[in-house]
């Protein structure tokens, strides 16, 4: 069979050629998200297509389409508009936590009660059991909500005996380490403690005579010079076989120069407990380790603290 000549088909097919060569000779002519190209190839197929099927002197039409429309298939890419993912929020970084083990752990957060209600006791978060407790109505502290970074606190009164104390923690170490975030709420009351042994008065921590310090045969020695009324703050105090130490934001401020106390078990606001000193404590938290921490391991804790408590 003799092809009848079509200048406006081979005109066409030369035009094809050019552009496909053009496509094939740019970078990026095999993306599936080159648009800009395949756009233009696609209106370049639709245009010639149209006036070949329009075209009644080719007896070739219909092969010649068919064989365009495979060419196009093969060579024009699916037209896409990129998916792009959208990006997942950068995950907050992780809070800093504190040194484990714990060997008493008390968090105000962790009681869950009313503002204003009476806390009976205070569960021990160091999974140890060791919870607070203050069985007498009349000497509860009361729960507070949303006082310090948004957290609740426990609020002890300017009462004699009102206070929380554990039992059965056997302490029996010389060696230990104590955190605690309190207000003192009794300036020039005298000798008020935040934490006391239940055993007798040779060991205590709080703001003792309008300072912070540690009681452990004999008081620290320093001053931060920073006390004041509902001043929240937090305390580090450790003993290493010889000294106690007392550390106040993260500062150390003296040391007892005497041996260790042997502690059996704790109590708060505890003034109350051991002698009829007035005491009036906001505690947040209080952790406390039957050993001596390391310098490093003070700081990761003192961190944890800082972070959760807003200092």
């Amino acid at each position: 069979m003799t092809t009848v000549p079509n200048p406006r088909i081979d005109t066409r097919l030369a035009l094809w050629r050019k552009i496909l060569q053009k496509y094939q000779n740019q970078p990026g002519a095999d993306s599936r998200n080159n648009l800009n190209y395949n756009q233009g190839l696609r209106r370049v197929h639709a245009k010639l297509l149209k006036a070949m099927r329009g075209s009644q002197a080719n007896p070739f039409n219909v092969q010649t389409v068919h064989r365009l429309e495979g060419l196009m298939l093969r060579t024009v890419k699916p037209l896409a508009v990129p998916i792009v993912p959208a990006s997942a929020p950068t995950p907050p970084p992780p809070l800093p936590q504190p040194v484990l083990p714990v060997d008493g752990w008390w968090k105000a957060d962790t009681i869950g009660l009313a503002d204003g209600a009476s806390v009976a006791s205070w569960s021990d978060s160091s999974g140890n059991g060791f919870t607070m407790a203050q069985p007498n109505g009349a000497l509860q502290p009361v729960y507070k909500l949303n006082i310090r970074n948004s957290l609740p606190v426990v609020r002890f009164a300017n009462v004699a005996n009102t206070g929380l104390f554990t039992t059965g923690m056997n302490i029996n170490a010389v060696n230990w380490t104590v955190f605690i975030v309190y207000a003192d709420n009794c300036p020039g009351c005298g000798g008020r403690t935040a934490l006391q042994s239940t055993v007798d008065n040779n060991w205590l921590l709080g703001a003792y005579a309008d300072d912070y310090k540690i009681y452990n045969n004999g008081f620290s020695s320093g001053s931060c010079a920073c006390y004041a009324g509902g001043l929240w703050l937090y305390q580090t105090a450790w003993a290493d076989n010889a000294n106690a130490h007392s550390r106040v934001f993260g500062s150390e401020i003296g040391t007892t120069g005497t041996a260790g106390e042997i502690l059996t078990d704790l109590a708060m606001n505890a003034a109350g407990i051991r002698n009829t000193n007035s005491s009036a404590q906001d505690i947040g938290e209080v952790l406390f380790y039957k050993r001596t921490l390391n310098a490093s391991d003070i700081t990761t804790t003192e961190t944890y603290l800082k972070s959760r408590w807003g200092f």
